[in-house]
This record gives structure tokens, C-alpha cells and sequence, in this order.
């Protein structure tokens, strides 16, 4: 048990934040960081200076409060940048990928070492408390991180509940990734948005289980996620350019290695449900009760985003963002995969 503590506390691990006009909440996010159980080698902020040179003002007035700091400046907007930058920095074993209106609890970071004792493991992430207008959001969602039959994501991780078990995507406001399984592979620029980039971190989930590896959500593991607002407004914005982006990404990060087969169910699902930000029939139905002035732009937007993304699939198909490292035995592993995911056993 000594020996198996120690090797854990010599592992490094560098943490990613990518800020922007959020000052009060990455102060606490930093907090969090500081007081992990396991320290963190190094503490990556990624800023960018010219549109929030408050949030650099005080970072800076940190450098000599915390070695572990690391200061990144980028000029490119979007999410999808500033989390590359810090990638192409960080030198630790695994990598935390954090969102700055998060906070850890200090057992997180141990916590989700522990499920990457797994070698299949390539990245690994937790529930997030997600808290608006003062109260932590309650419910419980079945499969959240998992595809349905038709090859949809389904989301909700905040109502995630369970045993730690295989997904296809965790939720990108917190997760761990083995350095060594990413190989050259890195966040896609090709996404679109100038924000949030929607998809970002399905996509890199995707392109590794590609390559072999397994994605593991531990809803026993939690964040506390004060989910602040975007500095580019895409949460909750129906416009016709919104709906495009976040359909074209949505198509494209889906279908990339989808056999036509899959391709088919996919398509009949958006015909006849479809989604908030490109309605099929029940989701026109329900626009057209809940907000039918924005209907128009959710149909245009959303279906010529739809267009876009069987386009940018290709693109992503033929030219992935980098190479991941592949899982050479993972042919000799058959893991039992029901409707929420296989469970991780022994983490």
C-alpha cells in the first residue's frame, strides 16, 4: 500500500484552465487546484490579454505566490486555441483539462488516478454539480457520455449516477487525459465558433477510442460547476448562426467514422426528433410551443448545419486532428458493453 501511494504522488500531472472575463470565478477555480490532495506539477492558465487584461493583471500578481503558475497568452478567440496552447505546454503525465467556473474537490484529482491504473484508460472525467440561480440542478439522467441506437450523444452528465463505467464522451468542463495515449492528437481548429467550440472534447474522446483506447465517467467523482456565463453568448441562443455551428459540429464529430448503416439510423432520427438547435418534427412541435419566435432560424440554421457537418465529417474522416496513440492489445480485450456503458471494475 506504501509503495502504491508513492508511486501515485510522484506522478506529474499538469492542469489546463482556459479563462476569459471570468476574474471571481477562476479565483476560486485556482483555489480548488491549490488544494488538491495530489499537487499538481504544474497550474497552465490561458489568456487572452488584449480582451481581459484584468484576468492577466492578477495572474501575474500570483507568479511569485505559486511556482506551479504557467501563464499563456494566445490572440486566437475560442475555446478550441486557448486549450491547444496549454496542451503544447504542459509536460506532466496526464493532463486536467478544467473549465474556470469549476471547482474540485481536493480527492478529484487522486480519485481519477486511481480509474487510470487501468492502461485501456485514455482520459477520465466526473460528474459536475451543476449550480444555477444558487441551487445544484437535481435529477437523474440513465446514460449519460453513451450513444443510443441511432448514434446520438446523449448528455446530462450533471445527473449522472453510478458505478464508474466506459462512455464515449465525457463532459469537457473537467477531465484527466493520459499524455501518453495522446500521441499527436490535439483539439481540432477546424470547429466552428468563436466560444465554446461546441463538441471539442467529443471529438478528441472520439478519435481516441478510435484508436482503441476506453473513456471512463465516475459519477462518483464530482465537481462543483458554477456554470457562469459565456462570454460568447452561445448557451441557450437560437439564432440562425448558432444553430448552424453548433449543428455543423454536432454532424461532424458524429459521423466521422460512422459506416453508412450509422448513417442512415442518424439521419432518421434527426428527421423525425432532431435536436434543440435542429429540429426534426417533435423538436419543431416543441418550438413551436416554447419558442416559436425562434423556429425559423432554428430550421435554417440548424439543417443547412446539418449539410455542413456531412461535409466537415469527411474532412475529419481523412484528416483527424494528429494521430493517437494506439491500443496495440486492445484486440484481445472485449469489454461487456450494455445500454449505459461497460463498467470499470478494480478503480
Amino acid at each position: 500500500m506504501g509503495r502504491r501511494c508513492l508511486v501515485m504522488s510522484a506522478t506529474r500531472v499538469s492542469a489546463v484552465v482556459p479563462t476569459f472575463r471570468r476574474l471571481d470565478t477562476l479565483r476560486r477555480c485556482l483555489t480548488g487546484l491549490r488544494i488538491s490532495d495530489h499537487p499538481f506539477a504544474q497550474i497552465i492558465v490561458v489568456v487572452r490579454p488584449t480582451e481581459d487584461p484584468e484576468s492577466l493583471l492578477w495572474l501575474t500578481a500570483q507568479l511569485s505566490l505559486a511556482p506551479e503558475l504557467k501563464i499563456i497568452t494566445v490572440d486566437v478567440p475560442g475555446q478550441v486555441a486557448a486549450l491547444n496552447a496549454g496542451l503544447a505546454v504542459a509536460d506532466g503525465d496526464y493532463i486536467a483539462f478544467l473549465d474556470d467556473d469549476v471547482l474540485i474537490s481536493p480527492d478529484w484529482l487522486r480519485r481519477l488516478l486511481r480509474i487510470m491504473r487501468d492502461p485501456r484508460v485514455a482520459a477520465a472525467g466526473a460528474r459536475d454539480r451543476l449550480h444555477e440561480r444558487g441551487h445544484v440542478i437535481e435529477g437523474v439522467a440513465k446514460h449519460p457520455g453513451v450513444r443510443n441506437w441511432f448514434g446520438v450523444l446523449r448528455g446530462d452528465h450533471h445527473l449522472a449516477y453510478g458505478a464508474a463505467r466506459v462512455v464515449d464522451t465525457i463532459k469537457g468542463c473537467n477531465f484527466l487525459v493520459r499524455r501518453a495515449a495522446l500521441g499527436s492528437l490535439h483539439f481540432d481548429t477546424r470547429l466552428l465558433g468563436q466560444g465554446a467550440q461546441y463538441r471539442n472534447e467529443s471529438w478528441l474522446c472520439t478519435n481516441l477510442i478510435h484508436a482503441g483506447w476506453h473513456i471512463v465517467l465516475s459519477p462518483e467523482v464530482a465537481v462543483d460547476h458554477f456554470a457562469a456565463d459565456r462570454a460568447d453568448g452561445e448557451r441557450e441562443n437560437y439564432s440562425a448562426d448558432n444553430c448552424f455551428m453548433h449543428t455543423a459540429n454536432t454532424v461532424a464529430t458524429d459521423l466521422a467514422f460512422a459506416t453508412l448503416w450509422q448513417k442512415t439510423k442518424y439521419f432518421a432520427y434527426f428527421i423525425a426528433i432532431g435536436q434543440r438547435y435542429c429540429p426534426g418534427v417533435y423538436y419543431a412541435l416543441h418550438a413551436l410551443i416554447r419558442r416559436p419566435w425562434a423556429l425559423t432560424g432554428m430550421l435554417v440554421g440548424g439543417w443547412s448545419g446539418f449539410g455542413a457537418g456531412l461535409k466537415l465529417a469527411k474532412r475529419f474522416r481523412v484528416e483527424p486532428p494528429g494521430r493517437a496513440t494506439r491500443w496495440q492489445t486492445m484486440s484481445k480485450i472485449q469489454p461487456q458493453k450494455d445500454k449505459g456503458g461497460s463498467r470499470i471494475t478494480d478503480v
